[in-house]
């Protein structure tokens, strides 16, 4: 026997809707911008390598489309993407991440070979690159 349509609105609509999480704790969306800002570090500390400034943007405007269609709003978003705090907690993370790597903001040559390793992988990183 087949409810009515009714009664599953009713029963859809008393369901509560999950919270969203902050977009500090949005895993997905937070290691996608920190590839941006890797790639961006890289590019501005190594005078051989240089960034797809294009395909950057529209990766940056992917996220932002992503992060909408995760129910965030436009002010959410350019709240927390204009925020010092989140700024500098996202450079601590590529600064770790290029540390791990051997490679130091203040030591251009770190910063050139571990983006040129990455231009050679293809990654998600290395793709935003290119050698001069």
């Amino acid at each position: 026997m087949r409810k009515p349509l009714a009664f599953i609105l009713v029963l859809a609509l008393a369901v509560p809707a999950a919270a969203k999480i902050p977009l500090r704790d949005n895993i997905q969306i937070n290691n996608q911008l920190l590839i941006v800002g890797i790639a961006n570090e890289i590019r501005k500390r190594c005078a051989g390598i240089s960034g797809r400034l294009v395909k950057g943007a529209r990766i940056l405007h992917a996220i932002h489309r992503q992060a909408f269609d995760q129910g965030y709003t436009k002010t959410e978003i350019e709240t927390y993407v204009a925020s010092a705090a989140e700024k500098a907690r996202m450079k601590e993370r590529g600064r770790a991440w290029l540390e791990k790597r051997g490679a130091s903001p203040e030591k251009p040559d770190t910063m050139c070979r571990v983006g040129w390793e990455e231009i050679a992988k293809n990654s998600s990183i290395g793709v935003l690159l290119y050698e001069n």
